[in-house]
C-alpha cells in the first residue's frame, strides 16, 4: 500500500505540487502552503514544458502585484526577505524594521 502512494506523490514533489517531511517515523504529504512556495515549487519542474512558464510568467507580471500590495497591508511584517550576498542593508528607515 505504501508504494502506492509513494509513487504518485514523488511524481507530485518533482513537479511542486506537494511536500514531504518526517515527523515521530511518519511521513507526511501536504500542498503548498502559499503562493510563493507554489511558485518557487513548480517553476523547477523538470519537463514543464514552456506554455507552463510563460503562464507563470504573465501570473507573475500582471496579477502578483495586486496580491502582494493586498499582503503588505495584511501582515505587520514582510512576508519575504531579500538575503544580501557580500553586501550590508540598513534597514533602520525601512517601516518594518
Amino acid at each position: 500500500m505504501k508504494d502506492k502512494v509513494e509513487i504518485p506523490m514523488k511524481d507530485l514533489f518533482r513537479k511542486g505540487l506537494a511536500f514531504k517531511s518526517e515527523k515521530g517515523g511518519t511521513t507526511l504529504w501536504r500542498g503548498p502552503a502559499h503562493i510563493i512556495q507554489f511558485h518557487d515549487g513548480t517553476i523547477v519542474w523538470p519537463e514543464a514544458d514552456q506554455k507552463f512558464f510563460d503562464l507563470w510568467k504573465e501570473y507573475m507580471e500582471k496579477e502578483w502585484p495586486h496580491l502582494a500590495k493586498g499582503m503588505v497591508s495584511l501582515f505587520p511584517k514582510p512576508f519575504t526577505r531579500v538575503v544580501p550576498i557580500g553586501k550590508t542593508i540598513d534597514t533602520a528607515d525601512s517601516p518594518h524594521a
